[in-house]
């Protein structure tokens, strides 16, 4: 075989080998990009989900000992924003989850949206001077499942 050939197919096989290499690596890191972007999108969802929720838990009007906490009217509007916002990061938590934590995730976003949704029924033929006490535990239901799943799933 003349040498120019061999060069030739030699350079050929080279350029084949990197390009090849090349193409396996770019795919590889493709694929940890993915699985990186999908995992933040999970950490900022069980995140989330979890603030929203503790934050609906903790707001009130009144605190004490003996009585439930009650919402009062001074704060319901406020707090229906933050049960949407906790109703919102739950909805994108199931999308996000892990398929072994969704049905559990789901169960408790559903039963807090049948208790906040009896909750604005009562609410609005309920007296202003009245508080009306809270759906809490719904939302504590729900906080439990979310913490569990996310220590699970992350």
């Amino acid at each position: 075989m003349d040498a120019a050939v061999a060069g030739l197919l030699g350079a050929l096989v080279g350029g084949v080998a990197t390009f090849g290499g090349t193409v396996v690596t770019n795919a590889q890191q493709v694929r940890r990009d993915q699985i990186k972007q999908r995992n933040d999108r999970k950490v900022e969802a069980y995140s989330n989900s979890i603030r929203s929720l503790l934050r609906v838990a903790h707001r009130r009007s009144t605190f004490s000992a003996e009585a439930p906490a009650v919402l009062g009217q001074d704060v319901a509007a406020s707090w229906f924003d933050d049960i949407v916002d906790a109703e919102y990061w739950l909805t994108v938590l199931t999308a996000a989850c892990g398929s072994r934590q969704r049905a559990s995730i789901q169960e408790a976003a559903h039963a807090l949206y049948k208790e906040t949704d009896r909750f604005r029924r009562e609410s609005e033929f309920s007296d202003p001077l009245r508080p009306t006490r809270a759906p809490l535990s719904a939302v504590f239901t729900a906080y439990r499942v979310v913490s569990t799943a996310a220590r699970e799933d992350i």
